[in-house]
C-alpha cells in the first residue's frame, strides 16, 4: 500500500486531514479507495524544485494582481 499506513501487525488505515480537522479511515474498502487517490496524486506531482519555482511564480503573479487591492 502506497498511499496508506501499514504495519504488520494491524489492519491498514489511511488519514485524512484537513485544514482543523482530521479523520482515521479504517474501513478496508474505503483505505484502498484512498491509497488510490493518493498514488494518482502523487504520480502527477512535480519534483520538489520545480513545485518551488511554481509556488514562487504564483506569489510574483498574485502580488501584480489587480484583486490584491480588494482583500
Amino acid at each position: 500500500m502506497q498511499g496508506g499506513l501499514s504495519l504488520d501487525s494491524a489492519p491498514d488505515v489511511a488519514y485524512l486531514e484537513a485544514g482543523h480537522s482530521g479523520e482515521l479511515v479504517e474501513d478496508g474498502a474505503m483505505v484502498t479507495r484512498h491509497s488510490y487517490r493518493y498514488d494518482l496524486v502523487h504520480a502527477r506531482a512535480l519534483p520538489p524544485e520545480a513545485s518551488t519555482a511554481l509556488i514562487q511564480q504564483a506569489m510574483e503573479d498574485f502580488g501584480t494582481c489587480a484583486a490584491w487591492d480588494l482583500i
